[in-house]
């Protein structure tokens, strides 16, 4: 009989390091504002949970791995109980791990050192907790599958399928001052990608840390990427209009236009958070891991050549094994996984789930690419031949969640 005790949380924000030296270094110039990693640490009495995300726009397999192995080897925590993420921002330096090179290496220690720091804070924070979930909307993300006279391709398509649900977890301490907000939202954080060449957060980074600043600095937002593989910003700095021509904002109105949108996202999170009713939870944590295998297809050799197509085939190959994370905290279900989902695939799981309180995040433990519906292979999208997965895949992989998700239930 499993002895139910008192939720504890801690959370920790802690800035990435880079040194001016760093700079130029992947046609980056410098920095614009500062990168973090947030952490999240939930606890029961027995078990522990662990959430970073780095503000990062992936993060190598071979890296999550080693780091995951440590950590849990330092706190005593279970390696499936440990979830390493990212923001997804299109403005922040590669992870290069097992480079040789000194820049690569100086930016792979800093973020390390960070995580672990940020780990390390939020262990020593832990405190009773109460916790809530609530659901917004926002409209600062639009599908970006476009069709052209060449075929599909991306752009802005308000027509098309999107998620434009902001799901918050708010937590809180037993005097009511909130402890840490856990944010999810569908979108990649690239407005400012191909117009300027500073280090940034993006919308993500801007987001969190607006948020947090209204809190007086006191509260840590951590981010959770939702199904985002079909979803852009509404309003990108660079963009193609429908002439074709390319257009670029400087670098004024570029960060103009990313504060513009940030502040209507962090906007309506605030607005949802205050509307969060919590309550003390006396449950156990759960957490489950589960590896399925897909089948798998040749990805695009060259992205920077990939271009719309009305003719493509789609070459076969081995299977691709794809691990479903789930952690259940009272009536709270949360999945992660590292392939990029799309909207329509995160609508079905949610749809169909037993859990009615329900977040998804992608780029979890990792990354995948892109696994979209099979709706995206036969319009030959951009992800359809930017991903790993060969058609029905996703569809594979939906089953297979909402699966998993009912098998807690038992647990």
């Amino acid at each position: 009989m499993y002895e139910k005790t008192a939720l504890l949380a801690g959370a920790a924000r802690v800035p990435i390091e880079i040194p001016p030296s760093f700079f130029p270094y992947e046609g980056f110039a410098g920095l614009h504002d500062l990168l973090h990693v947030r952490a999240l640490v939930l606890a029961d009495g027995v078990n522990q949970f662990l959430w970073v995300v780095a503000d990062l726009t992936s993060l190598p397999n071979g890296f999550v791995l080693d780091l995951k192995k440590q950590l849990s080897l330092q706190y005593g925590l279970d390696e499936l109980a440990i979830w390493i993420g990212v923001s997804h921002t299109f403005q922040s330096p590669h992870i290069k791990y097992g480079s040789e090179d000194e820049k690569d290496k100086l930016f792979c220690d800093a973020v390390k050192y960070a995580i672990f720091s940020a780990t390390e804070d939020a262990m020593q924070s832990q405190e009773q907790v109460r916790l809530g979930m609530g659901v917004g909307t926002c409209d600062v993300n639009c599908n970006r599958d476009v069709l052209t006279s060449r075929g599909w391709w991306k752009g802005s398509n308000p027509e098309g399928p999107s998620d434009k649900h902001v799901r918050i977890i708010r937590i809180e301490n037993l005097d009511g001052n909130v402890v840490a907000l856990w944010i999810n939202y569908a979108v990649q954080s690239s407005v400012l990608q191909n117009s300027v060449s500073l280090v940034s957060g993006d919308l993500a980074g801007l987001v969190t840390r607006t948020v947090e600043c209204q809190f007086h600095d006191d509260v840590v937002a951590i981010w959770g990427v939702g199904a985002a593989g079909d979803q852009d910003p509404l309003f990108k700095a660079n963009w193609k209009s429908a002439d074709g021509v390319n257009h670029t904002l400087d670098e004024k109105g570029a960060f103009g236009l990313l504060e513009m949108l940030a502040d209507r996202l962090s906007t309506a999170i605030l607005h949802t958070t205050k509307a969060i009713i919590t309550k003390e939870s006396y449950g156990e944590l759960k957490v489950l891991a589960q590896k399925i295998r897909i089948p798998g297809q040749e990805i695009f050799p060259d992205i920077h050549t990939m271009k719309p197509t009305k003719k493509y085939v789609f070459i076969p190959s081995e299977d691709r094994e794809v691990t479903i994370h789930i952690l259940v905290v009272d009536s709270i279900a949360f999945v992660g996984l590292a392939p990029e989902l799309v909207c329509v695939t995160a609508k079905e799981i949610s749809d169909n789930s037993p859990y009615r309180n329900l977040m998804l995040m992608t780029m979890v433990n990792g990354g995948m690419k892109y696994l979209p519906d099979a709706a995206s292979y036969e319009k030959i999208t951009y992800a359809a031949m930017n991903s790993y997965g060969a058609k029905g895949a996703a569809e594979l992989v939906r089953d297979a969640i909402i699966a998993a998700l009912y098998k807690t239930m038992g647990m």
